[in-house]
């Protein structure tokens, strides 16, 4: 897969959009690294467990993945002599052990060790817990200590006790302070008050902070001891993120094939893409967005379409208006395809089948390159030469308006004997196009196949159906009225389409004209039959 196809099939932008079903960012980026698979036995396992994932997600309903991130850095940070983890990281730790589940060894301590908010249990250690009781303790001493000093000054209303670098002390008026004996620790921001830690209470501050300090180092051991608990199970933690990482996406492929009621393909040895009322993923996720809760403006709904590209029809040409959907079309062909082959369902109908290909090459657009002093033809034909170089017979190729950018006669018959070299390898082609010659290649060549998008005359519109079978006309005329191109202009436009009235496009339209009514009267037919058939069997019984 060349990264320019990845790119102009939106592969990348289809990505975005399965990532946001994701539970966690780890999911997401599980998504977003997806690419797709060569061998057929990898592609089925992958289709196999998104079936499974929305089973299960239908059945059991929503997988709690939210608070699932990568731990990775703080596992690194774990493995790093004399470094220590922060309480809270050892909740995130706990959290992956839970819902993998695993590590049931760390899980209980951890869980011994940390409290639900984060912080360092009583439970953690016998020294921590009698460390602490002493501290509050030795803390009540100094508070009854220290309201009878206030007590027995004359007014003691506006005086109370606070603590000022961990030494409690008490506030007076500055200019009371030499009613108490002590160390003054600072005044208020207006000089109004000053806060003195008294004589009285000076030897059990000093053993209040000797407790504190003891109790941060034994907290500090605490925390130590449960990193070289992780750093032990490092490897275990990061499979079990790996897992969930992994679970996660396609729990995110899962919804993402609910969301557009997607089907699993069928995967084929033989080179054929057989797609039955398909969809075109990104349009169909926009037109989802765009109609929830009903809101005004909802784009239109995404019209289906049937693609049938075989070994014995493995060129197909379509033709048609400009904005009747070619390009969606020839998109939708390449982005099922990569679907498919990335373990992702497909918004399609049952049976649908696909094949695995090596290669899938694409070219859409203008690919003007002003720096390199490349026109957009010879832009063009860099990224055709590396199709050509790459295609086989594991190749799709898909070719829009091929040809384009110079003369018209030269163009069809470069595309022309391209298609011919791609056959001839066995690889699928998929094309757009609005050259008279390709159409006519189209109905002349064995392996080639017509199909075009559907004009709607009376509504001067397409329909962005795809009609298989049949070339189509471009109705640049009509769609330029449609747009709101000047009368004068498309009268004598229509002036001048008149004057040329035996010229190609008229005959190919003439032809469309008499398939249709070739197919119409054959469907006409089959109905027929198929009532003869009931009134027969009804006789008989």
């Amino acid at each position: 897969m060349t990264e320019n196809s990845l790119k102009v099939l939106e592969y990348y932008r289809l990505l975005d959009i399965v990532s946001s079903y994701a539970a966690s960012p780890l999911g997401r980026s599980n998504c977003l690294s997806l690419k797709p698979l060569q061998k057929l036995e990898s592609i089925e396992s992958e289709q196999r467990l998104v079936s499974e994932m929305k089973e299960l997600v239908c059945t059991k309903g929503f997988v709690p993945l939210s608070s699932l991130f990568d731990l990775r850095p703080m596992l690194r940070k774990a493995s790093k002599k004399g470094a220590f983890l922060e309480a809270k990281n050892f909740l995130s730790i706990h959290n992956l052990i839970g819902i993998s589940p695993a590590c049931d060894i760390l899980a209980k301590e951890i869980a011994k060790s940390i409290t639900e908010d984060g912080k360092i249990s009583d439970r953690a250690s016998p020294l921590l817990s009698s460390l602490r009781s002493q501290r509050v303790s030795q803390r009540m001493v100094i508070e009854k200590r220290l309201n009878e000093i206030l007590s027995s000054l004359a007014s003691s209303d506006d005086n109370i006790i606070s603590v000022r670098d961990g030494r409690y002390v008490i506030s007076i008026k500055t200019a009371k302070k030499n009613v108490i004996k002590g160390i003054v620790h600072g005044y208020s921001s207006t000089h109004s008050t000053c806060f003195i830690e008294p004589v009285a209470v000076v030897e059990e501050n000093n053993y209040l902070v000797e407790l504190t300090d003891r109790e941060k180092e034994e907290e500090k051991k605490v925390l130590k001891r449960l990193t070289g608990f992780v750093s032990d199970f490092s490897y275990e933690l990061v499979s079990c993120l790996e897992i969930m990482e992994r679970f996660d996406g396609l729990f995110a492929r899962a919804e993402f094939s609910r969301a557009i009621k997607a089907i699993r393909p069928i995967l084929s040895t033989d080179k054929m893409i057989y797609l039955s009322d398909a969809l075109n993923p990104i349009l169909l996720s926009l037109y989802l967005e765009s109609s929830k809760g009903n809101k005004e403006g909802s784009l239109e709904p995404v019209v289906p379409i049937d693609i049938k590209i075989d070994s014995k029809k493995n060129i197909l040409i379509i033709s048609g208006p400009n904005r009747g959907g070619k390009t969606v079309a020839l998109k939708t062909i390449g982005l099922l395809t990569l679907m498919t082959q990335s373990g992702m369902h497909i918004p399609a109908k049952e049976g649908s089948t696909v094949s695995v290909f090596n290669n899938i090459l694409a070219e859409i657009g203008d690919d003007q390159d002003i720096s390199a002093g490349l026109s957009t033809f010879s832009a063009r034909l860099e990224h055709l030469k590396e199709i050509i170089d790459r295609a086989d017979r594991n190749s799709l190729v898909i070719l829009d308006e091929l040809g384009t950018g110079t003369d018209p006669d030269e163009g069809a018959s470069l595309a022309m004997a391209m298609l011919d070299y791609f056959s001839q390898k066995g690889s699928l082609s998929a094309i757009s196009t609005h050259y008279q010659r390709l159409k006519r290649y189209g109905l002349i060549n064995k392996k080639a196949q017509n199909a075009s998008v559907e004009f709607d005359k009376e509504k001067g519109q397409p329909t962005f159906k795809l009609l298989s079978g049949m070339p189509g006309v471009s109705h640049a005329i009509e769609i330029a009225q449609d747009l709101g191109i000047r009368d004068e202009i498309i009268d004598r436009a229509t002036m001048y389409l008149g004057k040329e009235r035996g010229r190609p496009d008229s005959v190919m339209e003439d032809l469309v004209k008499m398939m249709e009514e070739v197919k119409s009267e054959k469907e006409d037919l089959t109905l027929a039959k198929e009532k003869y058939e009931l009134s027969i069997d009804c006789a008989v019984k």
